[in-house]
């Protein structure tokens, strides 16, 4: 027989019928030619382990690395969109979905912007999931960059009445001032900062 004759050979097994966990099933031969036929197998029958198919939806984290360029920094918390994501494929594997991330990075971004990222599965210790299937694997994250400022300003504090017989003699505070960061007008606005009294 020419090698092009066997091409059609296949040797297969019928999963129908399966259940989760350790399967014995019977190999079949099939597409043999006219005028052969098959004698035997080496092996006739093969375990296959099978797992139920299984599913959840699970919100999507985004997380951040780098810093955006001088000046400039996140202003607000980024939205996913969509903000969550099915989880496909076996049982176990599923299960040890702890959580969906989409990883972004700021390194010297200077204004708000659009980003495409990738969907992973980690478990409960942080680790990648493998064997399970997303969708969507890709998100879009906004990113609210803008300018900010900072500046110091004094820390001013504020006192309440102590008790009856009592007086307040003087108030000390440490640190006098304080290290503020925000968007120019937010900034702007700020004199000093007061304290809360615990009384």
């Amino acid at each position: 027989l020419q090698p092009a004759s066997l091409a059609s050979l296949r040797v297969g097994a019928d999963l129908a019928g399966g259940i989760s966990g350790r399967n014995t099933v019977t190999l079949n031969v099939t597409g043999v030619p006219e005028r052969v036929e098959v004698s035997s197998l080496e092996r006739s029958n093969v375990h296959v382990w099978l797992d139920q198919q299984f599913g959840k939806s699970l919100p999507i984290e985004v997380v951040t690395a780098g810093k955006p360029a001088k000046n400039r920094a996140l202003l607000g918390d980024p939205k996913v969109r969509p903000g969550a994501a099915a989880v496909s494929g076996p049982e176990g594997a599923v299960e040890r979905v702890a959580r969906l991330v989409a990883r972004v990075d700021l390194a010297g971004m200077e204004e708000s912007a659009t980003a495409t990222a990738e969907v992973e599965a980690l478990d409960g210790r942080g680790m990648p999931v493998v064997g399970v299937s997303l969708e969507p694997a890709k998100v879009r994250v906004d990113l609210p960059i803008g300018e900010v400022t900072s500046k110091r300003v004094p820390v001013r504090p504020r006192v309440g009445k102590p008790a009856e017989g009592q007086r307040v003699l003087d108030v000390e505070v440490s640190p006098r001032t304080v290290a503020i960061k925000g968007t120019p007008d937010a900034v702007k606005g700020v004199e000093h900062i007061d304290t809360e009294w615990q009384g």
